[in-house]
């Protein structure tokens, strides 16, 4: 648990436009939600999901997102 702690705190330190590119690739990619309470990284998030769903293409380059 600690160590997921440290994690989170580093990717809080980010500009909001790269938590919001983390949360997009996530979702894109179905990876589960690493920030749930940071908005950024949420609306991202969800909006990557979204966009997979709807088979829309990325954004953002997702090889070697992981």
């Amino acid at each position: 648990m600690g160590k997921t702690i440290v994690i989170e705190s580093r990717i809080l330190e980010l500009p909001p436009f790269s938590r919001y590119r983390m949360g997009y690739l996530d979702g894109y990619t179905g990876l589960d939600s690493r920030l749930p309470r940071d908005s950024e990284y949420t609306s991202g998030f969800e909006e990557g999901a979204c966009d997979d769903r709807m088979g829309i293409e990325s954004k953002f380059d997702t090889e070697g997102h992981a």
